[in-house]
């Protein structure tokens, strides 16, 4: 299949007048920090660490925006965020960027969808509309795959250009996880902080901190990749499918993902697991 043309996206009114309201909300401004805004001074003291900032930087780079388009009249649209976990070159002019979100977002029926997938949403210009320098909108292509109770996956046909961007962004952010990995055994017993990249109410991609706690009868953390982690960390309408990076356990290349965006705070992500990567040769 040929590569999809790289189209500028155009940002609708809805999704505007959502963003106006979003950054005019005091408590989001407490809760969600941008790329911009992001810097060693939002975290907590006992976490402030280059190693980290390092990581949710690169983080930025992987999150998308999703929007779902169906048939049916009463689910016309939906919004969510998602991630990019891994590239495919499977042959001449066949570039494909993997997706990870939540199942829930994309609905119960992957039949007469079309999602669109904005990368690099990270900033808006003085008008309230998005710069488009780097802003690039794919679409999904062929098959999705469900890879869990709530969690699915597909992939966009993309152009070399962003295919190789994407493909430096995922190196460095693995690079980034090794070196936080370093530090994190030395902090792991005392570090409960974790991260939600996301696009809240279809807004840039923001982050959000919180802590995870510990639900176990005997105390001890649970890291089996199987089991879902609670959190308290502030979500939006449109924050599920996010990624979700947390500190301080042993497993901490599992990747997660943000299930649930309902309320704001007690929420949970669910694993995704590391032989779902697609690796290019």
């Amino acid at each position: 299949m040929a590569a999809l043309p790289t189209v500028k996206s155009k940002f609708d009114v809805t999704t505007k007048s959502y963003c106006v309201k979003f950054k005019q909300n005091p408590d989001h401004h407490t809760y969600f920090k941008s790329k911009d805004n992001f810097s060693d001074a939002c975290l907590p003291k006992h976490a402030n660490n280059q190693s980290i900032v390092e990581l949710v930087e690169s983080s930025f780079k992987l999150c998308v925006k999703l929007q779902i388009s169906t048939i049916h009249k009463k689910y016309s649209r939906r919004l969510g965020s998602g991630w990019i976990c891994g590239v495919n070159e499977s042959g001449p002019d066949q570039y494909k960027i993997r997706i990870v979100t939540a199942k829930h977002v994309i609905g119960d029926d992957f039949k007469g969808i079309r999602i669109s997938v904005q990368l690099y949403f990270h900033r808006f210009d003085q008008g309230d509309i998005e710069k488009t320098d780097r802003n690039v909108e794919l679409f999904a292509s062929g098959q999705i795959e469900s890879c869990g109770k709530d969690i699915c996956c597909f992939e966009c046909c993309s152009d070399l250009g962003t295919f190789n961007k994407i493909k430096q962004d995922l190196e460095k952010h693995l690079k980034s996880l090794n070196t936080f990995i370093k530090y994190n055994q030395y902090t792991r017993d005392k570090n409960k902080v974790c991260f939600l990249l996301s696009h809240p109410h279809g807004c840039i991609c923001y982050v959000s901190i919180g802590e995870r706690y510990i639900q176990n009868d005997d105390g001890s953390d649970d890291e089996d990749p199987n089991k879902e982690i609670m959190y308290t960390i502030a979500s939006c309408q449109g924050s599920s499918g996010g990624y979700v990076l947390y500190l301080g356990l042993n497993n901490v290349k599992t990747k997660r993902i943000h299930l649930k965006s309902r309320s704001l705070f007690s929420i949970s992500s669910k694993p995704i697991l590391e032989n779902m990567i697609l690796k290019s040769d």
